[in-house]
């Protein structure tokens, strides 16, 4: 768990990613990967690389009737991995199991300065469904959650 727990942190120094950080702090206090009650559903996928982790991703499904058809997931690649299609494969593997629950609508949100993550979602046919003005405050900054979603 340690060794998800340290890529996921260090997967974010470089661009800020509100949703990954609250995905560390769960994974840390709860030690629990997989989760299933009567309230939600948690996977997380990692990728390795000589043994070492290296990515993730995370889906969160919420159980209750009016939202049981969604799922937020969260990606991240350590820094020193990325540009070698990790990300990618992690995206696509979230998405088939996503589907084969039975999930409509995968979202995230991110920060408007983490432009790499906006970027690389769309290219994946994610849409930006809605912008939420000065929603995070970083660094003494107000920034812009981007709202972001994928229609399975």
């Amino acid at each position: 768990m340690g060794a998800l727990v340290s890529v996921i942190r260090d997967s974010l120094t470089v661009d800020r990613y509100i949703l990954g950080e609250t995905l560390a702090d769960v994974v840390d206090h709860e030690e629990v990967l997989l989760r299933h009650n009567e309230l939600q559903s948690r996977v997380v996928f990692v990728a390795t690389v000589g043994g070492k982790v290296v990515g993730w991703v995370h889906l969160d499904h919420p159980e209750r009737e009016a939202l049981a058809h969604t799922a937020m997931l969260t990606l991240g690649v350590h820094r020193d991995h990325r540009g070698h299609g990790i990300g990618e494969k992690l995206l696509e593997r979230g998405q088939r199991w996503a589907e084969a629950v039975g999930t409509e609508k995968l979202y995230n949100s991110v920060p408007a300065t983490n432009e790499g993550a906006i970027e690389f979602l769309s290219e994946h046919g994610w849409e930006i469904e809605a912008t939420r003005e000065r929603h995070y405050l970083i660094d003494g900054e107000h920034v812009d959650e981007v709202m972001m979603a994928y229609y399975c």
